[in-house]
Order: structure tokens, then C-alpha cells, then sequence
């Protein structure tokens, strides 16, 4: 399957992610460089490598929750295990001269909810929302699958993937699995609302795709709209004058209602990851000729 090459966001969006989200001492700039070093050493390896062999790499950049910025200081004190950041970036086109972007908004898959020593407890992860960044050689499945999606829409659009929630924790003592997608307060801060609307605002995106009911459940809470009652069809809704395209998940854990959506698109081939794709496509080719 066709790579694609990864790229970090916009100044502008770097700014506010240290002003707003984490400032390591080394500057954010080290941690997308650890990323996109991981990025290319994994798609240029041809042997099947350990998960660990490559997340070695990312110890160059570690962070600490000292790091954070000023609007999740009192996660610092609140948490005391497994912790982690997922990272937005920009993959681009594999066609030619494409000059339009899309976003796509997500809910990350979860980091295992493991048993880790203190000093572990104090450590920041950092990753790429849909291992994006990952590769065939370390044999993770649900990559293969994301990759395939995400390839579809390159052949048309660049695409901007980011996480709405971008800190992801739990609290309480192994095995207690409290996460922080499940706690109010940190779901209603306001900064969560300021980095995506820089994020749109410096983008200017053709559109914004969610998957899933978390992440679209989740921006249309920060825009205070109300939500369409069910999974009939992709749902289309409004960021200012950005349209907001809704589909159910990429993963597994979706296929009932994928099929039944997928079923009304006869015409559209491949896996259901290059069908959802080409379901978003065929929407953003109807907004051109509008």
C-alpha cells in the first residue's frame, strides 16, 4: 500500500498547542521531530520490528507533567497514572498539485490500561492519533485498516488529523479504568474548543470529518448543536460555513451501522475502511459542483 509523507502543523498551531496544551523544555518542535524520525524509520524498514524497538526512538523527546500549560495544570495533581498526548499532523496529498485540505476530528484509540511504576506515572506518552505514524513492519492490525482510510482520501485532499480531546488520562489504582473522556469538567474546558477553532481558522479546511459518535458527539457539544437521532446516513452538519461530515467509525466496533449505511452505496468498492472514504469523497465532490 502506497505511503504517504507526514508533516508538521502549521506555526500557528504549534503556538497555541505550547501555549495552551505542553510546553517540554526542549520545545514542541523536538517532539514532532521524534515523531516524524519514527515515522520514517518505521516505512523505511523492511523487517518485522518489536513495538518496542521503535518506541525507543520516541524516548527523545520525553515530557513530563510539568510540561503542561497552564489550562490542564490541574490534571497534574489529579492524576496519578497513564497519562498521554496525541499529537496533530498533516498528511500529505499523494496526488499532485492538491492544494485543499480536510480535517479529520477524532477520538483516539485508548493507551492499555496497565499496571506502571511510579517514575512511568510522571511520564508523558506522545503519539499520532490513529498510529498514523506506524507501519506494516511492527504488524499492527487495526494500523493496516486506519492506513488504508486515510490513503483513500490522500489521493484527493491533503488531510489534517487531530485529536478534539487531546490529553488522554485515567485516575485511580490499577485496575480502576476512570478515564478522562468520562469526566465532566475536563470534557467543558473551553481550551479544547480554542485549539480546534485555530486549528480550522489556520487551515481553512473544505471540510471537517468526524468518526464516530464520541467525536462528533464531542464537537457538536462544543458548538451547542443538538444531534441527529440516529445512524440512517452520513450526517452533515455546520462549523460557521465549514461543513461538518459525520460517519461511524472506522473500527470494528462500528460495522452494524457501517453496513447498513453502506448498503444504500451500491456503487462504492474496496474494504469498508475505502468505502467510508470513498463515501466521504463522493459528499465533498457534491459540495464542489453545489
Amino acid at each position: 500500500m502506497k505511503s504517504y509523507q507526514i508533516d508538521l502543523p502549521h506555526n500557528e498551531i504549534l503556538k497555541i498547542l505550547e501555549s495552551q496544551l505542553i510546553k517540554p523544555d526542549s520545545g514542541i518542535f523536538k517532539v514532532y521531530e521524534s515523531l516524524i524520525d519514527y515515522y520514517q524509520i518505521a516505512n523505511d524498514i523492511t523487517p518485522r520490528l518489536t513495538k518496542q524497538q521503535l518506541m525507543n526512538q520516541l524516548k527523545q523527546a520525553q515530557m513530563h507533567k510539568n510540561d503542561l500549560a497552564e489550562p490542564f495544570r490541574y490534571v497534574k495533581d489529579k492524576i496519578n497514572r497513564t497519562i498521554a498526548i496525541d499529537f496533530p499532523v498533516l498528511l500529505k496529498s499523494t496526488a499532485e498539485n492538491v492544494k485543499e485540505t480536510i480535517i479529520v476530528a477524532a477520538m483516539d484509540p485508548l493507551p492499555p490500561n496497565i499496571e506502571q511504576t511510579q517514575e512511568d506515572k510522571s511520564i508523558i506518552g506522545h503519539w499520532v492519533p490513529f498510529s498514523l505514524i506506524d507501519s506494516e513492519a511492527t504488524g499492527e492490525k487495526s494500523f493496516k485498516s486506519n492506513k488504508s482510510f486515510f490513503v483513500s482520501l490522500l489521493q484527493s485532499y491533503n488531510v489534517y488529523v487531530t485529536d478534539i480531546y487531546k490529553i488522554f488520562y485515567r485516575e485511580g489504582v490499577y485496575p480502576i479504568d476512570n478515564r478522562s473522556n468520562s469526566d465532566t469538567i475536563y470534557k467543558a474546558l473551553e481550551v479544547h474548543k480554542q485549539i480546534l477553532n485555530k486549528e480550522i481558522e489556520t487551515l481553512k479546511p473544505k471540510a471537517i470529518i468526524t468518526l464516530g459518535n464520541n467525536s462528533r458527539n464531542a464537537v457538536l457539544s462544543i458548538l451547542n448543536q443538538q444531534i441527529l437521532p440516529s445512524w440512517n446516513d452520513v450526517q452533515i452538519y455546520q462549523w460557521d460555513n465549514t461543513p461538518i461530515i459525520s460517519i461511524p467509525h472506522i473500527s470494528g466496533a462500528a460495522n452494524g451501522i457501517t453496513s447498513k449505511i453502506l448498503k444504500k452505496y451500491p456503487e462504492l468498492t474496496g474494504t469498508k475502511s475505502e468505502k467510508l472514504a470513498k463515501l466521504i469523497l463522493k459528499y465533498l465532490f457534491s459540495l464542489e459542483s453545489d
